[in-house]
């Protein structure tokens, strides 16, 4: 009995002389083509083969969607001309503030001023650098802590009206 393997291998023993043959032709068209001056090979890159495979590609499968984008486009280009609007191109001003509410807000700062003193106070921070290693520095948790964080109340030096 023959085995599957042995019966496909029987069936395509009589195509592979065709097969040959057809090679053979195609290797010597090959030859005639390259031994002929006057014949170029095509070139690699076909700039309009490629625009007819993109249009066929991504154009002409969705015609439909397409016409109907640009007819929702040319809908708003015609509705935006109508309208007659142009855009504004400069930015509004803000309004000016209402002279009562400065003269309010002035009145606080004046009453502000004098709850606090002379001057506003304000929260400063600043970090103290550490002097030179030779310097005797205190034992961890006694005296002076420096190169830390520090936070001070210093008042201002002019008072804003």
């Amino acid at each position: 009995m023959n085995t599957p393997r042995e019966i496909i291998l029987a069936r395509h023993q009589s195509a592979e002389a065709k097969l040959k043959g057809i090679r053979a032709e195609d290797l010597a068209a090959c030859a005639r083509s390259a031994a002929e001056p006057g014949l170029q090979r095509p070139p690699a890159f076909d700039l309009a083969a490629a625009a007819r495979r993109f249009w066929q590609d991504t154009f002409k499968p969705w015609r439909r969607a397409w016409i109907g984008i640009g007819a929702v486009w040319l809908g708003l280009l015609v509705f935006s001309v109508a309208t007659g609007e142009t855009p504004r191109t400069t930015a509004a001003k803000p309004p000016r503030p209402d002279p009562e509410a400065l003269a309010v807000l002035r009145k606080q700062r004046q009453l502000r001023a004098q709850l606090l003193g002379t001057g506003e106070v304000t929260l400063i921070s600043h970090l103290q650098t550490p002097g030179p290693r030779s310097a005797a520095e205190p034992p961890p948790g006694r005296g002076e802590r420096v190169g830390r964080m520090e936070t001070t109340l210093r008042p201002a030096t002019s008072a804003q009206a």
